[in-house]
C-alpha cells in the first residue's frame, strides 16, 4: 500500500470504526457520530441547564448535568448506568475544553461536568 495516500472510510454502523481502522484506514467518519455532535452543540448552546437545573427539550428527554464530586476518575458508562440515561451529550473539563459526544470508555476527572440525556419515565 502506497504510504502517501490518506484512506478515509464511511463508516454507518456502531462497532464499524475500529475495523475499518484496522483494515487500513486512516479516518473512518461516521454520519451518526457527526449528527450527534451537530445536535449535542445546538442543545448546549441553546438549553445548556445551570447548575442543579433540568432541561427538558423535547417529550420525554431531559438534559441534566453532573459533576464529578469525587476526588477519582469516574467512566462515564458508570454514571450513565447509576443515572439511567440514554446518552453522554457533552463533557466540560475544568480546563474549559468541552469535549462533544464522549464514548462511554471515556473518563470524567474530578471537578468535570457531565451533560446527559435521560428518558422521562412519566
Amino acid at each position: 500500500m502506497n504510504a502517501n495516500i490518506k484512506i478515509i472510510a464511511r463508516g454507518e454502523e456502531y462497532g464499524f470504526e475500529s475495523r475499518l481502522l484496522r483494515a487500513g484506514a486512516n479516518v473512518v467518519v461516521s454520519p451518526f457520530k457527526l449528527g450527534g455532535c451537530q445536535i449535542a452543540r445546538m442543545l448546549l448552546e441553546d438549553l445548556q441547564p445551570q447548575k442543579n437545573e433540568t432541561v427538558t427539550w423535547a417529550k420525554n428527554l431531559t438534559l441534566n448535568q453532573i459533576q464529578n464530586t469525587k476526588q477519582v476518575q469516574v467512566r462515564i458508562d458508570d454514571l450513565l448506568h447509576q443515572a439511567n440515561a440514554v446518552l453522554a451529550v457533552a463533557i466540560q473539563r475544568t480546563d474549559g475544553r468541552t469535549e462533544m459526544m464522549p464514548s462511554p470508555e471515556t473518563v470524567l476527572s474530578p471537578h468535570d461536568t457531565l451533560y446527559i440525556c435521560q428518558v422521562n419515565e412519566s
